[in-house]
């Protein structure tokens, strides 16, 4: 890491911790990196699912074929679990956060 990297990653994280002094600002930050997990989160997984469907498109025997098709049941199965479980930690620590 160089130092300028080191006084960018000060710098965000004096940002954030002027912010979170309010109650409003702590659940920006809460929405915010929430939203940022479900994005990314969202973006790979289409990326995979992509990768995938197109695996259907290469297979030339039934085993290809049921691989590919478990591939993508996988990656859905995979995508969902991950994206559900990142909102439920945002919301029940914004539950957290408010009721207390």
């Amino acid at each position: 890491m160089r130092i300028w990297h080191m006084l960018v990653l000060i710098f965000v994280l004096a940002c954030v911790f002027g912010v979170a002094r309010s109650e409003v600002g702590r659940v920006s930050i809460v929405m915010f990196f929430t939203g940022l997990g479900e994005f990314i989160l969202g973006a790979t997984a289409l990326m995979h699912l992509f990768k995938t469907i197109g695996a259907f498109g290469h297979a030339k025997t039934l085993h290809a074929h049921l691989e590919a098709l478990l591939a993508t049941a996988l990656v859905l199965l995979a995508a969902t679990v991950s994206m559900n479980l990142v909102f439920w930690a945002g919301a029940s620590l914004l539950k957290e956060m408010l009721s207390g």
